[in-house]
Protein backbone atom coordinates (compact mmCIF):
# COMPACT_ATOMS: atom_id res chain seq x y z
CA UNK A 1 0.00 0.00 0.00
CA UNK A 2 1.24 3.34 -0.83
CA UNK A 3 0.72 5.48 1.37
CA UNK A 4 0.49 9.08 0.02
CA UNK A 5 0.59 11.58 2.61
CA UNK A 6 -2.30 12.10 5.93
CA UNK A 7 -3.80 15.20 5.46
CA UNK A 8 -4.05 17.24 8.72
CA UNK A 9 -7.37 19.37 8.42
CA UNK A 10 -7.92 21.69 11.70
CA UNK A 11 -5.75 19.24 13.50
CA UNK A 12 -6.16 18.83 16.83
CA UNK A 13 -3.17 17.86 19.11
CA UNK A 14 -4.18 15.53 22.17
CA UNK A 15 -0.50 15.11 23.57
CA UNK A 16 1.73 13.23 21.15
CA UNK A 17 -1.01 12.44 19.15
CA UNK A 18 -2.59 14.54 15.90
CA UNK A 19 -6.09 13.89 14.75
CA UNK A 20 -6.97 14.44 11.37
CA UNK A 21 -10.56 15.53 10.19
CA UNK A 22 -10.23 13.10 7.01
CA UNK A 23 -6.98 11.82 5.79
CA UNK A 24 -6.12 10.82 2.08
CA UNK A 25 -3.96 8.10 0.63
CA UNK A 26 -3.29 5.42 -1.91
CA UNK A 27 -3.59 1.96 -2.24
CA UNK A 28 -3.70 -0.21 -5.38
CA UNK A 29 -3.92 3.06 -8.04
CA UNK A 30 -6.83 4.45 -5.93
CA UNK A 31 -6.97 7.36 -4.26
CA UNK A 32 -9.04 7.69 -1.20
CA UNK A 33 -10.32 10.61 1.15
CA UNK A 34 -11.66 9.35 4.42
CA UNK A 35 -13.78 10.73 7.35
CA UNK A 36 -14.39 9.82 10.93
CA UNK A 37 -17.93 10.28 9.68
CA UNK A 38 -17.56 8.38 6.75
CA UNK A 39 -16.09 5.04 8.57
CA UNK A 40 -19.29 5.52 11.37
CA UNK A 41 -21.69 6.20 8.54
CA UNK A 42 -20.36 2.98 6.45
CA UNK A 43 -21.36 0.53 9.48
CA UNK A 44 -24.69 1.97 10.41
CA UNK A 45 -26.33 -1.82 10.50
CA UNK A 46 -23.49 -3.65 10.44
CA UNK A 47 -22.92 -6.45 12.79
CA UNK A 48 -19.47 -6.74 14.64
CA UNK A 49 -17.92 -9.71 14.00
CA UNK A 50 -15.42 -11.84 16.54
CA UNK A 51 -12.18 -9.67 17.33
CA UNK A 52 -9.06 -12.01 17.50
CA UNK A 53 -6.37 -9.37 18.01
CA UNK A 54 -7.06 -5.80 17.14
CA UNK A 55 -9.94 -3.89 17.71
CA UNK A 56 -11.67 -0.41 17.14
CA UNK A 57 -14.89 0.62 19.61
CA UNK A 58 -17.74 2.42 16.90
CA UNK A 59 -20.78 3.61 17.88
CA UNK A 60 -20.02 1.43 21.36
CA UNK A 61 -19.61 -1.94 19.75
CA UNK A 62 -16.00 -3.50 19.02
CA UNK A 63 -15.00 -4.06 15.64
CA UNK A 64 -12.10 -5.98 14.41
CA UNK A 65 -10.36 -3.83 13.02
CA UNK A 66 -9.89 -4.75 9.43
CA UNK A 67 -13.97 -4.94 8.99
CA UNK A 68 -13.69 -1.41 9.91
CA UNK A 69 -10.92 -0.48 7.24
CA UNK A 70 -12.46 -3.08 4.91
CA UNK A 71 -16.23 -1.84 4.58
CA UNK A 72 -15.01 1.88 5.10
CA UNK A 73 -12.49 2.21 2.13
CA UNK A 74 -14.17 -0.84 0.01
CA UNK A 75 -10.53 -2.63 -0.12
CA UNK A 76 -10.40 -6.17 0.11
CA UNK A 77 -8.97 -6.98 3.25
CA UNK A 78 -6.37 -9.22 1.71
CA UNK A 79 -4.71 -6.01 0.37
CA UNK A 80 -4.00 -4.40 3.11
CA UNK A 81 -2.16 -5.03 6.92
CA UNK A 82 -3.89 -4.44 10.04
CA UNK A 83 -1.16 -2.24 11.21
CA UNK A 84 -1.84 0.09 7.90
CA UNK A 85 -5.78 0.04 9.41
CA UNK A 86 -4.72 1.09 12.56
CA UNK A 87 -2.64 4.08 11.55
CA UNK A 88 -5.37 5.49 9.60
CA UNK A 89 -8.02 4.76 12.23
CA UNK A 90 -5.80 6.68 14.56
CA UNK A 91 -5.17 9.70 12.90
CA UNK A 92 -9.02 9.82 12.52
CA UNK A 93 -9.93 9.83 16.40
CA UNK A 94 -10.53 6.30 16.97
CA UNK A 95 -8.54 4.46 19.66
CA UNK A 96 -7.74 1.06 18.09
CA UNK A 97 -6.74 -2.14 20.89
CA UNK A 98 -4.94 -5.18 20.49
CA UNK A 99 -7.38 -8.02 22.42
CA UNK A 100 -5.78 -10.98 23.96
CA UNK A 101 -7.43 -13.61 23.24
CA UNK A 102 -10.62 -14.10 21.45
CA UNK A 103 -13.72 -12.01 22.65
Amino acid sequence: MDIVGIVDNNDVSSESRHVSDYITFRSHGRSFRLSRADVVRSLKGVDPEPVRTHGVDIGGSLYPIKQVFSIATGLDRLDFTSEVARRHLDHLGFSPVRIEGPL
